[in-house]
């Protein structure tokens, strides 16, 4: 195994749908809980990265129904892929409004190999490739660049934020979603390198906030680690690609998440890795405790305590795992090395019909000898573990019971609170496109080479409830829950 380092409306509308969340919370009765993210569809189009933990949202409520412990989900669409298969399934996929009509389209693209983009009926509507660009590497077996999918042109159609080689230089490229179309285009750093980015709707803009990782400008900044990869820099952006500001972030973590306190759909600010980020480019703190040469591997943002005023923060990486006051980087608890070897993946979900609280799944490197997944509940406590190979990475409403949510991870599946799995991959698994043929030359031809582990989940098809979108070597696959 490699390590492992609702509705439909455009991106863009975070605001909307936090305001629709405090009406529908007003409904059912009481306040409209904070929440680390307050757009659905914010997660999954603008600042996606599921191999580091997608951002919570508040779905289930104590004393609803909790719904069947087995799920069953069959497909309810596919789209036959060409080209080569290993670069199909080692790609990242991202769902895009991209003619304005309210149905989901998906941009498709690895690397600076090939972007494209498929139609809801599943005809391919353009694709852009560069034979010598990078692809990602299957060796690596989970890793994806990432990309922002909203409206950047201003013509209520969905755009994409990627990245892009040219004449050696990595650039930051605003592409159309419709035609492909460059709007513009920005040279960000040396050509080849990993592209990591997230957009952010935050307090104090109108229009989103672009983050983007780099290489620190700076003579030996940070030292040997200086990589994209561990955004050893953040560069902030607008939408006319004007550069706000930059910082160093050495040693910061894999990726960025939201810190919206007041649940109103803009985030007060932002954790880069273990650095916690104002808008306008100021260090607001860092995670107290945290050792200086490790850097954060997954975070999850949550309110696990109702008992403390705000958010807290849970971080994995090699030292263990921790939680924090997610606005002032205050130490709460720490789960040491010793108990959990190495966390890499960390997502909180409310599992417990009889409890309001969500609890917190941690799973351990995959190279590590019999490595677990782990329950673990707000105060710090192991509730439940075991060794299915389980990586957490976000909490759904996949049937529509809101007793409890689905804690979605690695290819599908789909844990409940005592560590069993509710849903597998069987469903999907053997499903085969007839446009291209399937390849066990990769290495990793029963898993990470047949499908994709990091799977979209959100409401495909506006009724209010989740799917799941899986994609593999010849085929992308919506499911939907049936029971």
């Amino acid at each position: 195994m490699p390590s492992l380092d609702q509705a439909k409306r455009p991106a863009g509308t975070g605001l909307v749908a936090g305001a629709l969340l405090a009406l529908v919370s007003c409904l059912i009765g009481g306040a409209p809980e904070a929440a680390a993210d307050s757009g659905p569809l914010d997660r999954v189009q603008l600042h996606r990265n599921a191999n580091r933990g997608v951002p919570y949202l508040p779905v289930a409520r104590k004393g609803a129904d909790a719904g069947d412990g087995h799920l069953v989900v069959r497909p309810v669409k596919t789209i036959e892929l060409d080209g080569d298969p290993l670069q199909n399934v080692h790609a990242a996929l991202r769902p895009i409004d991209a003619d304005g009509d309210g149905a989901f389209e998906f941009a498709h693209f690895n690397g600076t190999r090939f972007l494209q983009v498929w139609s809801a009926s599943g005809r391919k509507l353009w694709r852009v490739e560069d034979p010598d660009g990078r692809a990602h590497d299957p060796a690596s077996g989970t890793q994806r660049d990432t990309a922002a999918v909203l409206d950047l042109d201003g013509d209520g159609r969905q755009d994409i934020a990627h990245c892009w080689d040219r004449d050696g230089q990595r650039n930051l490229v605003f592409r159309r979603g419709l035609d492909g179309k460059v709007i513009r285009r920005t040279e960000v750093g040396a050509g080849g390198r990993a592209c990591q980015m997230a957009a952010f709707h935050v307090a104090g803009r109108e229009e989103p906030l672009l983050l983007v990782a780099g290489a620190s400008r700076g003579r030996d900044r940070c030292g040997a680690r200086n990589w994209v990869g561990y955004w050893a820099q953040t560069e902030a952006y607008d939408l006319e690609q004007r550069l706000l500001w930059r910082r160093a972030t050495c040693d910061a973590g894999h990726y960025a998440w939201p810190v919206d306190a007041d649940a109103d759909g803009r985030a007060e600010a932002i954790y880069v890795g273990k650095y916690l980020l104002r808008p306008e480019g100021k260090l607001a703190c860092t995670l107290a405790g945290w050792p200086t040469g490790d850097h954060v591997d997954g975070m999850t943002v949550a309110d696990l305590d109702p008992a403390r005023p705000g958010l807290e923060a849970v971080a994995v990486g090699q030292s263990g795992a921790a939680m924090f006051d997610a606005e002032s980087c205050q130490a709460l608890w720490r789960i040491p090395s010793s108990t959990i070897g190495n966390p890499q993946h960390v997502a909180a979900a409310r599992l417990d019909p009889s409890s309001s609280l969500p609890v917190v799944a941690i799973e351990e490197r995959g190279s590590e000898r019999g490595a677990r997944t782990f329950i673990v509940s707000p105060q710090g406590r192991v509730l439940a573990a075991t060794r299915t190979g389980f990586m957490p990475i976000q909490n759904a409403d996949l049937d529509g019971a809101l007793g409890v949510d689905e804690l979605v991870g690695s290819f599908g599946q789909v844990m409940d609170r005592h560590a069993g799995i509710r849903l597998d991959r069987s469903w999907y698994w053997n499903l085969k496109g007839k446009r291209t043929r399937e390849t066990n030359r990769g290495p990793y031809p029963t898993s990470y080479d047949r499908w994709q582990a990091f799977p979209l989940v959100f409401d495909h098809d506006g009724d209010g409830t989740d799917e799941i979108v899986q994609w593999g070597q010849s085929l992308i696959v919506v499911g939907k829950v049936t029971n």
